[in-house]
Protein backbone atom coordinates (compact mmCIF):
# COMPACT_ATOMS: atom_id res chain seq x y z
CA UNK A 1 0.00 0.00 0.00
CA UNK A 2 2.87 2.41 0.93
CA UNK A 3 4.77 1.35 -2.29
CA UNK A 4 2.06 1.66 -4.53
CA UNK A 5 1.47 5.46 -2.99
CA UNK A 6 4.93 6.29 -3.42
CA UNK A 7 4.42 6.48 -7.15
CA UNK A 8 7.33 4.63 -9.14
CA UNK A 9 5.59 1.21 -9.04
CA UNK A 10 2.24 2.52 -10.52
CA UNK A 11 3.85 4.80 -13.05
CA UNK A 12 6.12 1.63 -14.45
CA UNK A 13 3.37 -0.57 -14.83
CA UNK A 14 0.92 1.99 -16.90
CA UNK A 15 3.66 2.29 -19.35
CA UNK A 16 4.81 -1.40 -19.94
CA UNK A 17 2.37 -3.78 -22.29
CA UNK A 18 0.20 -5.73 -19.72
CA UNK A 19 1.18 -8.72 -21.74
CA UNK A 20 4.65 -8.75 -20.52
CA UNK A 21 3.96 -6.91 -17.40
CA UNK A 22 4.49 -10.60 -15.13
CA UNK A 23 7.88 -10.96 -16.90
CA UNK A 24 8.79 -7.70 -16.63
CA UNK A 25 8.22 -7.07 -13.16
CA UNK A 26 8.63 -10.74 -11.57
CA UNK A 27 11.50 -11.84 -13.93
CA UNK A 28 12.17 -15.66 -13.63
CA UNK A 29 10.53 -17.92 -11.34
CA UNK A 30 11.52 -21.87 -11.11
CA UNK A 31 14.08 -21.57 -14.18
CA UNK A 32 17.12 -21.31 -12.53
CA UNK A 33 19.22 -18.98 -14.31
CA UNK A 34 16.18 -16.73 -14.38
CA UNK A 35 15.78 -16.63 -10.42
CA UNK A 36 15.45 -19.20 -8.10
CA UNK A 37 12.99 -17.81 -5.63
CA UNK A 38 11.98 -13.69 -6.34
CA UNK A 39 11.12 -13.40 -2.44
CA UNK A 40 14.58 -13.95 -1.26
CA UNK A 41 16.48 -11.07 -2.83
CA UNK A 42 13.59 -8.99 -1.97
CA UNK A 43 13.40 -9.72 1.54
CA UNK A 44 17.37 -9.35 1.54
CA UNK A 45 16.89 -6.01 0.28
CA UNK A 46 14.00 -5.18 2.73
CA UNK A 47 16.17 -6.56 5.69
CA UNK A 48 19.55 -4.20 5.06
CA UNK A 49 17.21 -1.21 4.42
CA UNK A 50 14.52 -1.58 6.67
CA UNK A 51 15.59 1.48 8.85
CA UNK A 52 15.00 3.49 5.73
CA UNK A 53 11.35 5.63 5.54
CA UNK A 54 8.89 4.33 3.24
CA UNK A 55 10.35 6.41 0.75
CA UNK A 56 14.06 6.36 0.39
CA UNK A 57 13.13 2.36 0.77
CA UNK A 58 11.10 2.34 -2.27
CA UNK A 59 13.66 4.27 -4.07
CA UNK A 60 16.80 2.16 -3.18
CA UNK A 61 14.41 -0.91 -4.16
CA UNK A 62 13.62 0.46 -7.63
CA UNK A 63 17.48 1.88 -8.30
CA UNK A 64 18.43 -2.21 -7.31
CA UNK A 65 15.84 -3.55 -9.62
CA UNK A 66 16.86 -1.43 -12.57
CA UNK A 67 20.27 -2.75 -11.53
CA UNK A 68 19.79 -6.17 -11.36
CA UNK A 69 17.08 -5.92 -15.03
CA UNK A 70 20.01 -4.03 -16.82
CA UNK A 71 22.84 -7.02 -15.71
CA UNK A 72 20.91 -10.18 -16.91
CA UNK A 73 19.84 -7.58 -20.06
CA UNK A 74 23.45 -7.44 -21.00
CA UNK A 75 24.09 -11.13 -19.51
CA UNK A 76 21.43 -12.54 -22.35
CA UNK A 77 23.15 -10.60 -24.92
CA UNK A 78 25.86 -12.70 -24.24
CA UNK A 79 23.93 -15.99 -25.14
CA UNK A 80 24.68 -17.00 -28.97
CA UNK A 81 22.95 -20.66 -28.24
CA UNK A 82 19.68 -21.65 -28.18
CA UNK A 83 19.62 -23.09 -24.58
CA UNK A 84 21.28 -21.01 -21.76
CA UNK A 85 24.14 -21.80 -20.34
CA UNK A 86 22.54 -23.69 -17.63
CA UNK A 87 20.39 -26.05 -19.72
CA UNK A 88 22.10 -26.79 -22.56
CA UNK A 89 24.74 -27.97 -19.63
CA UNK A 90 21.96 -29.95 -17.97
CA UNK A 91 20.93 -31.55 -22.03
CA UNK A 92 24.49 -32.27 -22.07
CA UNK A 93 24.53 -34.26 -18.93
CA UNK A 94 21.00 -36.10 -20.19
CA UNK A 95 22.92 -37.14 -23.40
CA UNK A 96 25.90 -38.32 -22.02
CA UNK A 97 24.30 -40.53 -18.96
CA UNK A 98 21.40 -42.11 -21.70
CA UNK A 99 24.09 -43.40 -23.97
CA UNK A 100 24.63 -46.80 -21.78
CA UNK A 101 20.55 -46.92 -21.58
CA UNK A 102 18.44 -49.38 -23.95
CA UNK A 103 15.55 -48.13 -25.32
CA UNK A 104 12.12 -49.98 -27.22
CA UNK A 105 10.11 -48.75 -29.10
CA UNK A 106 6.36 -49.47 -28.46
CA UNK A 107 4.61 -47.71 -31.22
CA UNK A 108 2.67 -44.19 -31.62
CA UNK A 109 5.95 -42.29 -30.19
CA UNK A 110 5.78 -44.34 -27.03
CA UNK A 111 9.06 -45.69 -25.80
CA UNK A 112 10.45 -47.82 -22.50
CA UNK A 113 13.60 -46.92 -21.70
CA UNK A 114 15.62 -49.31 -19.49
CA UNK A 115 18.08 -47.26 -17.05
CA UNK A 116 18.56 -50.11 -15.53
CA UNK A 117 14.88 -49.69 -13.97
CA UNK A 118 11.94 -49.03 -16.60
CA UNK A 119 10.51 -46.15 -17.92
CA UNK A 120 7.88 -45.36 -19.98
CA UNK A 121 8.21 -42.68 -22.34
CA UNK A 122 5.17 -40.54 -24.34
CA UNK A 123 6.92 -38.63 -26.84
CA UNK A 124 3.39 -36.90 -28.07
CA UNK A 125 2.22 -36.13 -24.71
CA UNK A 126 5.24 -34.81 -23.30
CA UNK A 127 5.75 -37.13 -20.51
CA UNK A 128 7.68 -39.82 -18.82
CA UNK A 129 6.82 -42.45 -15.85
CA UNK A 130 9.82 -40.50 -13.58
CA UNK A 131 7.16 -37.43 -13.98
CA UNK A 132 10.04 -35.20 -14.11
CA UNK A 133 9.30 -33.81 -17.46
CA UNK A 134 5.82 -33.18 -16.64
CA UNK A 135 6.64 -31.26 -13.27
CA UNK A 136 10.02 -29.24 -15.02
CA UNK A 137 8.79 -29.16 -18.44
CA UNK A 138 12.32 -29.63 -19.55
CA UNK A 139 12.84 -33.36 -20.77
CA UNK A 140 14.23 -36.02 -18.30
CA UNK A 141 17.57 -38.18 -19.20
CA UNK A 142 14.39 -41.27 -20.35
CA UNK A 143 13.29 -38.56 -22.46
CA UNK A 144 16.09 -37.59 -24.26
CA UNK A 145 16.62 -40.91 -24.40
CA UNK A 146 14.00 -42.07 -25.95
CA UNK A 147 14.02 -38.83 -28.58
CA UNK A 148 17.43 -39.84 -29.67
CA UNK A 149 16.01 -43.26 -30.15
CA UNK A 150 13.77 -42.13 -32.72
CA UNK A 151 16.18 -39.84 -34.33
CA UNK A 152 14.16 -36.13 -33.63
CA UNK A 153 15.23 -32.86 -32.79
CA UNK A 154 15.44 -32.63 -29.37
CA UNK A 155 14.98 -28.78 -29.23
CA UNK A 156 12.12 -29.71 -30.62
CA UNK A 157 10.87 -31.14 -27.02
CA UNK A 158 11.86 -28.21 -24.68
CA UNK A 159 9.36 -25.32 -23.80
CA UNK A 160 10.60 -22.23 -25.38
CA UNK A 161 10.95 -20.79 -21.95
CA UNK A 162 14.24 -22.46 -21.21
CA UNK A 163 15.54 -20.47 -24.73
CA UNK A 164 17.94 -17.32 -24.57
CA UNK A 165 15.72 -15.35 -26.60
CA UNK A 166 12.82 -15.96 -23.75
CA UNK A 167 15.55 -15.29 -21.02
CA UNK A 168 16.62 -12.29 -23.11
CA UNK A 169 12.85 -10.88 -23.58
CA UNK A 170 12.01 -11.25 -20.22
CA UNK A 171 14.39 -8.96 -19.30
CA UNK A 172 13.96 -6.48 -22.86
CA UNK A 173 12.02 -4.07 -20.62
CA UNK A 174 13.65 -1.26 -18.84
CA UNK A 175 13.14 0.19 -16.08
CA UNK A 176 12.28 4.02 -16.26
CA UNK A 177 13.86 6.59 -13.63
CA UNK A 178 11.66 8.30 -11.57
CA UNK A 179 13.02 11.75 -10.13
CA UNK A 180 12.16 12.56 -7.06
CA UNK A 181 13.18 16.09 -6.89
CA UNK A 182 9.86 17.65 -7.09
CA UNK A 183 9.46 15.25 -3.58
CA UNK A 184 8.86 17.08 -0.21
CA UNK A 185 11.54 15.89 1.76
CA UNK A 186 10.05 16.62 5.33
CA UNK A 187 6.25 15.78 5.54
CA UNK A 188 4.37 17.01 8.15
CA UNK A 189 2.77 14.94 11.26
CA UNK A 190 -0.94 15.79 9.84
CA UNK A 191 0.29 14.35 6.26
CA UNK A 192 1.63 11.17 7.42
CA UNK A 193 -1.08 7.38 7.21
CA UNK A 194 -1.26 5.91 10.31
CA UNK A 195 -2.24 2.24 10.21
CA UNK A 196 -5.67 1.77 11.18
CA UNK A 197 -6.62 0.64 14.77
CA UNK A 198 -7.11 -3.09 14.54
CA UNK A 199 -10.48 -4.45 15.98
CA UNK A 200 -11.12 -7.84 17.44
CA UNK A 201 -13.15 -10.37 15.34
CA UNK A 202 -16.81 -11.09 16.51
CA UNK A 203 -17.86 -13.72 18.15
CA UNK A 204 -16.48 -15.83 21.52
CA UNK A 205 -12.41 -16.99 20.78
CA UNK A 206 -11.78 -20.03 20.37
CA UNK A 207 -10.51 -21.76 22.53
CA UNK A 208 -9.27 -25.52 21.16
CA UNK A 209 -6.06 -25.10 18.77
CA UNK A 210 -6.79 -25.41 15.28
CA UNK A 211 -4.87 -28.77 14.39
CA UNK A 212 -3.28 -28.98 10.90
CA UNK A 213 -4.49 -31.20 7.89
CA UNK A 214 -2.09 -33.63 8.74
CA UNK A 215 -1.78 -33.64 12.49
CA UNK A 216 -3.45 -36.37 13.96
CA UNK A 217 -5.52 -36.03 17.29
CA UNK A 218 -4.33 -37.80 20.18
CA UNK A 219 -6.21 -40.48 21.57
CA UNK A 220 -7.44 -40.60 24.91
CA UNK A 221 -5.78 -42.01 27.48
CA UNK A 222 -7.47 -44.24 30.15
CA UNK A 223 -5.38 -45.52 33.17
CA UNK A 224 -6.55 -48.77 34.47
CA UNK A 225 -5.33 -48.08 38.43
CA UNK A 226 -7.67 -45.27 38.28
CA UNK A 227 -10.40 -46.05 35.98
CA UNK A 228 -10.72 -42.76 34.56
CA UNK A 229 -9.74 -41.14 31.53
CA UNK A 230 -6.70 -38.76 31.20
CA UNK A 231 -3.58 -38.36 29.97
CA UNK A 232 -1.39 -41.53 31.32
CA UNK A 233 -2.11 -45.41 31.40
CA UNK A 234 -0.70 -48.14 33.67
CA UNK A 235 2.56 -48.26 32.11
CA UNK A 236 3.11 -44.43 33.03
CA UNK A 237 0.89 -43.97 35.95
CA UNK A 238 2.64 -42.27 38.56
CA UNK A 239 0.89 -44.35 41.60
CA UNK A 240 3.35 -47.16 40.78
CA UNK A 241 6.02 -45.30 39.94
CA UNK A 242 5.73 -43.78 44.03
CA UNK A 243 5.19 -47.49 44.88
Amino acid sequence: MCIIGCGWVSTYIRNIDPKHWANSFFVGCRYRTHSSSNAKPFNKWIHHERDLPPASLVDELKVKIMRMSSEKRELGRTYLDSLTPIYKSLLKSHVDICLSWNVTESGNDIYEVHSPSSHDVDLMQMTCTCQRWKVFGFPCAHATAAITMKGSEILKYIQPYFGSNHFLNSYAPAIRPIPNYDRLEVYEPEERVLPGIPRPPPGRPPKKRIRSAYEKERRPMKCSNWKKIGNHDKSTCRVLMLE
